[in-house]
């Protein structure tokens, strides 16, 4: 490997990953040399390499959990488009989409008059009602995929 800081970002992690290599016969080296001895220095140097692998993981972490917290709390979109909204004129923000945002009602008025997840479903695709991709809702047992996957749960 390049830098033992590589093999994980956990030092439990790379001490196992350490171990499974040791037990398979093999040792993990590093191309910069740091840590690859058998001598005590050679063990202790490991560690705190680990250790900083952890660390510097911790805060990218934490950094990247930040940034999108102040991007959700802005309205902007983070991750994948959920159903019911697109993406708006501004590229950035979300905009609820009409024609998913009445599936959805219709879906949660199914299943507040007392019909299964799966009756649910059948209705939807009765009535016309599609995914993103042209196909059933999920949960419908005559799409093609059909799997057991649900709808979200009332709120």
């Amino acid at each position: 490997m390049a830098k033992r800081d590589r093999v994980a970002r956990d030092v439990a992690l790379a001490a196992e990953v350490e171990w499974a290599a040791a037990r398979a016969g093999a040792r993990l080296v590093s191309a910069m040399g740091e840590g690859n001895g058998d001598s005590p220095a050679d063990a202790f140097m490991r560690t705190p390499i680990d250790g900083a692998a952890q660390y510097e993981h911790g805060l990218i972490r934490a950094r990247t959990r930040a940034v999108l917290a102040v991007k959700r709390a802005r309205g902007e979109r983070v991750g994948a488009v959920p159903y019911g909204f697109a993406v708006s004129a501004d590229g950035v923000r979300l905009a609820a989409a009409g024609r998913e945002q009445a599936t959805i009602a219709r879906a949660r008025e199914l299943r507040a008059s007392g019909l299964s997840l799966r009756a649910v479903a059948s209705r939807l695709a009765a009535e016309g009602r599609v995914s993103r991709r042209g196909r059933g809702v999920p949960g419908d047992p005559d799409r093609e995929d059909a799997s057991p996957i649900a709808l979200p749960k009332r709120r």
